[in-house]
């Protein structure tokens, strides 16, 4: 079985602490650069009150162009092994419907094997 490797962790340590988009942001997305490209396996996000009612994640391509290599409905707890790896410098969350509150997104963690 692969290790796998940790590459980003944005949780603070404090459970209040977390990104939200800006009033009025119909589509609104939060993206990772790890400032190089890196081969992805695995991404774990958590919501702080479950808002997100449908999410596309998505990698930018070297053309600037953005794949979604996964889409659902709920965030809330969310882990994923990926069938298969991709490799890519940044990698985003883009919200495309809400409750009608705010998400709140507290961990956006990325693996790589």
């Amino acid at each position: 079985m692969a290790r796998i490797k940790k590459l980003v962790n944005n949780h603070r340590g404090h459970f209040w602490r977390y990104w939200e988009p800006q009033e009025g942001d119909e589509k609104p997305w939060i993206a990772l650069d790890l400032g190089k490209e890196r081969t992805i396996k695995r991404v774990h996000l958590v919501e702080v009150y479950e808002d997100i009612r449908g999410y596309e994640l998505q990698y930018k391509n070297s053309d600037g162009t953005w794949t979604t290599f996964h889409e659902g409905n709920r965030v809330e707890n969310l882990s994923i092994d990926l069938k298969e790896a991709f490799t890519a410098q940044e990698v985003r969350l883009l919200i495309t419907k809400t409750s009608g509150d705010l998400p709140k997104v507290s961990l956006f963690d990325l693996f790589e094997s």
